[in-house]
């Protein structure tokens, strides 16, 4: 599969200084990479480079396959890009901004765009002019999603944005990789690249000084062309012999343990451990746990169907059944209960 950014050698030089050198980098499509240095370490001269907004002075640089040298409409139209100095048309509003971009962009949505802004809070009506640092970044984020592209490159996307649209920025982006697309961003926020990122490179005086792959996912597409993305994390190394384009079978294990939390007490520590399961002739290729814990208050108890219905933290109503009898016991109304779910993904290549 071709790669979503390739570089060799990479060099830029402004007379006798040099803002990049020697830059070898690989982004695997379907991935977020993020981009981490100093400021003046050369983030932004390499991806304006990328996009072929500034000449490179040495070695080669590939995006979607594309030359970046030669190929440069091709790749504008193919991404999609958040500078770090975003410059706005002061006396438009954002609603005809976002249509002047989509008349020169082919493969734009203006009703998804619509949705993106209501996402950020965005209020289009308003003129470029009116709005803070903080609006005019969502309006730029929203530009550069609004066409889906397969690539984005975003150079400090949450720089300006209060913690409430981080994480909706952040939700986004996972929304992008999920469709298949490829993220690569620059950021000084290191809790948002440990949380969105499979992969970190950081460049220090124009040249990579550390890569690490550690944080990756497993991109799986099933019969019917649904895609879902795993996080792999540490257990990598497993999938070594696992190749793009193998057909492998996938089972889901869940179980699930629950604990009583009684006020003002630290909740114990539940485990459920999965079971791996391989059929015969089948060569294992790894598992993947995940797990994950829910805090509940309970609001009704059915002690004949074995269940109780509980209010989860975001005020949904959800019903669950009990396989243990011995679990209600004591069990009351008002109670705060902590679910602990433990997911096995037993993959098999064929």
């Amino acid at each position: 599969m071709t790669a979503a950014i390739k570089t060799s050698g990479l060099g830029k030089t402004y007379g006798p200084v040099r803002a990049v050198t020697g830059l070898d980098l690989v982004v695997e499509p379907g991935q977020v990479f993020a981009f981490l240095g100093p400021n003046g370490a050369g983030k932004t001269t390499t991806i304006r480079m990328l996009l072929a907004l500034q000449r490179l002075t040495g070695g080669s640089a590939a995006v979607l396959g594309l030359d970046c040298a030669r190929d440069s409409v091709e790749i504008h139209r193919r991404t999609g890009y958040l500078p770090g100095d975003l410059q706005l048309y002061r006396d438009m509003n954002g609603r005809d901004l976002l249509a002047f971009f989509a008349s020169l962009r082919p493969g734009s949505d203006l009703r998804y765009a619509e949705q993106l802004a209501g996402r950020l809070d965005l209020d289009l009506s308003r003129h470029v002019h009116d709005l803070s640092k903080g609006n005019k970044q969502k309006l730029g984020i929203v530009q550069a999603l609004m066409h889906r592209p397969e690539l984005l490159v975003l150079d400090e996307p949450t720089s300006g944005l209060d913690p409430l649209v981080q994480e909706e920025v952040a939700k986004l982006l996972e929304d992008a990789v999920r469709d298949g697309r490829t993220v690569f961003f620059s950021s000084h926020v290191l809790p948002e690249v440990e949380r969105l990122s499979q992969a970190v490179a950081i460049i220090r005086e124009g040249k990579i000084v550390a890569i690490d792959h550690t944080n990756r996912t497993l991109t799986l597409a099933d019969a019917r062309g649904n895609v879902q993305t795993i996080q792999v994390g540490e257990t990598v190394s497993r999938f070594d012999n696992l190749k793009v384009g193998d057909t492998i079978t996938f089972r889901y294990e869940e179980s699930v343990a629950r604990a009583i939390v009684d006020e003002g007490t630290k909740p114990p520590t539940v485990q459920a451990q999965p079971t791996i399961v391989k059929a015969p002739g089948e060569k294992p290729g790894g598992s993947i746990t995940q797990t994950s814990t829910t805090i509940f208050k309970v609001k009704a108890i059915d002690a004949a169907a074995s269940s109780i219905t509980v209010v989860t933290q975001d005020g949904r109503t959800v019903s669950m059944l009990v396989q243990d009898q011995d679990e209600l016991k004591g069990l009351h109304v008002g109670d705060t209960v902590q679910v602990t779910y433990t997911k096995s993904l037993i993959v098999t290549v064929r």
